[in-house]
């Protein structure tokens, strides 16, 4: 239902006729976590000429959860974006690359034993596209990069994922966001 609410919202702020032309800011959801878990929002700001600041917080509990595993924690990621390929009369909008520094913590139950915690915290090298129709921002990315901390069983972080390859501390992301600007 929330969800719903919040895809109505959106359509609302996208019903304003002409092209939007200087908006510095946007709030975004993360579209496929509450498929993975958890739900994340993430607000954006344009710092200079074609570089963003952006910081996502995150509620693991909140979503379908595939592993049937009943996490509960945070995830908190922040991410500095060049607009590399962009477009000067939407200062948000364009092909960016950006590191991102992502720590998500949470308890779990495992499938052999009891709770336990799960710890972990990347940093990515990210590439993606961030384009704006309107009002409405629709923004894709992907990324590596190493990762250090104390796994999930199921390699899932709520906010990236690590390789099963044993002793390999490499971690991969990659999403869809969908918001607002203003």
């Amino acid at each position: 239902m929330k969800g719903k609410l919040l895809l109505i919202a959106l359509l609302i702020c996208c019903r304003t006729g002409a092209q939007v032309t200087d908006c510095r800011n946007d709030l975004k959801i993360t579209f496929l976590s509450w498929g993975t878990g958890s739900s994340k929002i993430s607000y954006e700001r344009v710092t200079w000429p074609n570089q963003t600041d952006e910081i996502t917080f995150g509620l693991i509990s909140m979503g379908y959860d595939k592993f049937g595993n009943d996490p509960n924690g945070i995830t908190v990621r922040y991410a500095h974006k060049w607009i590399i390929a962009g477009n000067v009369e939407k200062p948000l909008e364009g092909l960016y690359i950006r590191p991102e520094l992502v720590w998500s913590q949470y308890r779990y139950d495992r499938k052999k034993g009891g709770r336990t915690t799960s710890d972990m915290c990347a940093l990515f090298g990210t590439a993606g596209y961030q384009h704006i129709w309107k009002r409405l921002v629709m923004d894709g990315f992907i990324g590596f990069g190493p990762c250090t901390g104390y796994r999930a069983d199921t390699y899932y972080q709520h906010g990236f994922i690590t390789c099963k390859a044993t002793g390999a501390n490499i971690a991969y992301t990659f999403g869809m966001k969908l918001g607002v600007a203003f």
